[in-house]
């Protein structure tokens, strides 16, 4: 949005991508990866409510200790950055870190419910022909 440093969203974003340093903060590949294993594994695992809402669990713990873990990224950065991306508000981590996986977790959302409606059919479904035996039993009974 509009704000005294830049015009657009999209001059936010090629600022924030020239300001990385993409060629030695290699870690950043590693988050990257991490978080793309996690979108793969929701993606394969899509049918299976119990894998992705451990998917969900995991990713929900990393986004809860996210201010923990930007903290602690501030305080050790020299070991593993050659920059000081963590600033006090976590605008970075929130950046790299929580966008991605709140979009997961959007998606593990979606597939949950996807499960859920299907359950709901096969139940009622059920339900359905147990009735119609049940009715017709009861029509050979009364012949």
């Amino acid at each position: 949005g509009k704000h005294a440093y830049t015009q657009s969203f999209w001059e936010d974003a090629q600022a924030f991508a020239h300001a990385v340093d993409w060629r030695n903060d290699r870690w950043l590949f590693g988050l990257f990866a991490l978080e793309a294993l996690s979108l793969l594994a929701v993606l394969l695992n899509r049918r299976s409510w119990e894998r992705i809402s451990a998917v969900f669990a995991v990713n929900a713990a990393v986004l809860f200790f996210a201010q923990r873990l930007n903290d602690l990224a501030a305080r050790h950065w020299k070991a593993f950055s050659t920059q000081m991306y963590f600033d006090e508000h976590g605008a970075f981590a929130a950046v790299v870190l929580g966008v991605p996986l709140v979009l997961i977790q959007f998606l593990i959302v979606i597939f949950l419910l996807r499960e859920a409606a299907l359950m709901v059919i096969k139940v009622k479904r059920l339900e359905l022909r147990k009735d119609f035996a049940k009715k017709k039993q009861e029509q050979k009974k009364d012949e």
